[in-house]
């Protein structure tokens, strides 16, 4: 469809910073992973969840009307789930994220479609000179690309940028949409869950 977009969760992380599954950790009385869903369900078309093996669709059997897609190139971090839920995606662009961000603002969403064109195979968020790549916007056009590196074992997604056609989102610009936006937040350690918990306290 010309406008759809398709929704990529990354879960197959991991976590070893955490040292526990992020995905399934508890936020908001559900886990991380269905608070990401919930975000995002009414800004895609459909939605689908990267995993790294098929045993995973086991610990993530409660979430119901998604998609799962195996990692085609194992232990390649984030780079190896956005080319494996591009290659799957019946629509020419996704927006990915992933599996740890409890704030998804819908109004970002929105804004980040709203420069969706033909011109830009990558539409991504800048904020404190720090690309989202993991918030991002990603058209097939990338397909070739990201699978050279791959092949490569050059597993930094940033190396993408220059290769690509990248509209960079500035900051300045994020906040007239939503001024200093959480977004963006993610959680990788025991601290960023505190504080996240204490974000929804003051909400």
């Amino acid at each position: 469809m010309k406008n759809s977009i398709h929704g990529v969760i990354l879960a197959g992380g991991k976590s070893e910073r955490l040292g526990r599954d992020k995905a399934l950790e508890s936020f908001n009385g559900k886990p991380l992973i269905s608070n990401v869903i919930y975000a995002i369900s009414k800004h895609v078309n459909n939605i689908s969840i990267v995993i790294n093996e098929n045993t995973r669709k086991k610990d993530l059997s409660f979430i119901d009307d998604v998609s799962f897609i195996v990692d085609k190139f194992k232990n390649a971090g984030s780079l190896g789930g956005i080319y494996s839920g591009l290659e799957k995606s019946p629509s020419q662009n996704i927006i990915v994220f992933a599996c740890d961000m409890p704030f998804i603002s819908g109004e970002i969403i929105s804004f980040m479609k709203s420069n969706i064109s033909p011109k830009h195979d990558i539409i991504i968020p800048e904020t404190n000179g720090f690309k989202h790549s993991t918030h991002a916007i990603y058209s097939k056009n990338c397909l070739p690309i990201i699978k050279k590196q791959l092949i490569k074992k050059e597993y930094k997604i940033s190396k993408i940028f220059d290769k690509c056609n990248t509209k960079i989102l500035k900051e300045e610009n994020i906040n007239q949409i939503e001024l200093n936006t959480k977004s963006f937040f993610n959680i990788n350690y025991d601290t960023d869950l505190d504080k996240a918990n204490q974000i929804l306290s003051n909400e």
